[in-house]
């Protein structure tokens, strides 16, 4: 069956492929052409790695929709390097230097049609990281059982720093289901969750986040009782791989440990992470729980430095 001009238009867009229409009534044309095209402007949906030091030179790959050949690439408003379209999905390009930050992402085709990736990449100091230490800490403590806790942070967070979310709660039935912010951070679990008698305790952390204003969710698979969220930011953390290792236990004891903890890093940073979460309970007990001195106990240990 013949194609319409729409969709041998559509084809010839989508392959970055060269196409030759004649038509009597030239004007109608022009205008099904044009309306195409700006239909099928560029779409960037995501850049791997999404990270890189201010220095530039990383090597990373864009995906999208509507690439075209001689298409063009800038972050931040710098233009890329070694940029080849290796398909209409598919870029390779190397990336500016840049101040650290959060920045946009810019894919510009040759009819000037462009498609944006909003703070898509991340760049952080040129060493990769800097003197790791403590940003900003809130705590949230519902007193009525909760299947979603939010909590803000108090000041915009700063790009390239790490998250640690602390969750603890009063029963042992209730699970963590999920942690995300309103920056769309991705967390994941360090260790496992820790269960002690009647309570539990699960920690979280986000690497190499996304600046700005931002909410914490911690979201269970039903009410949590006496719900405990710690959300904690530091500063100059590995941007690619922070954690080492984990080591976690339960007990009833007047000065509870985790238990060992072997670091594989070269300069683990465990001290600073390790006071501000063993420094008190972290899980909040009713009046007459009895429960006072029966809190799991977890360590996130070997936090590793950009030099490690």
């Amino acid at each position: 069956m013949p194609l319409t001009l729409d969709e041998v238009t559509k084809l010839a867009l989508d392959q970055n492929l060269d196409i030759s229409v004649q038509r009597l009534n030239r004007s109608t044309f022009d205008i099904a052409v044009q309306t195409i095209q700006a239909f099928y402007a560029p779409t960037v949906t995501s850049i791997t790695p999404n990270t890189g030091t201010a220095n530039g030179g990383t090597a990373v790959t864009l995906t999208g929709t509507g690439f075209l050949a001689g298409a063009t690439v800038s972050l931040g408003g710098t233009a890329a390097t070694g940029v080849t379209v290796v398909n209409s999905t598919t870029i390779t390009a190397t990336t500016p230097a840049h101040a650290a930050g959060a920045v946009n992402v810019v894919v510009t085709n040759s009819d000037t049609q462009s498609g944006t990736l909003s703070n898509g990449y991340s760049y952080t100091t040129s060493t990769g990281g800097g003197t790791i230490g403590f940003v900003q800490v809130n705590a949230a403590t519902p007193q009525t059982a909760s299947a979603s806790v939010p909590i803000a942070f108090g000041v915009a967070q700063t790009a390239g720093n790490m998250n640690l979310v602390v969750v603890g709660w009063n029963d042992t039935t209730s699970t963590v289901s999920s942690v995300s912010d309103s920056r769309g951070n991705t967390y994941t679990q360090a260790g496992t969750t820790v269960t002690g008698t009647g309570l539990r305790q699960a920690i979280y952390y986000a690497r190499n986040i996304v600046g700005g204003s931002n909410t914490v969710t911690v979201g269970f698979n039903q009410a949590a009782a006496f719900a405990d969220v710690r959300i904690l930011e530091y500063s100059g953390l590995d941007p690619t791989s922070p954690l080492d290792v984990t080591a976690g236990a339960a007990g009833t004891s007047s000065s509870p440990n985790s238990g060992a903890a072997t670091t594989t890093a070269a300069n683990p940073a465990s001290g600073p992470m390790e006071q501000s979460i063993t420094s008190r309970p972290l899980t909040n007990s009713s009046p007459n729980s009895g429960a006072s001195g029966r809190q799991p106990k977890q360590l996130l240990s070997g936090i590793k430095s950009p030099s490690s």
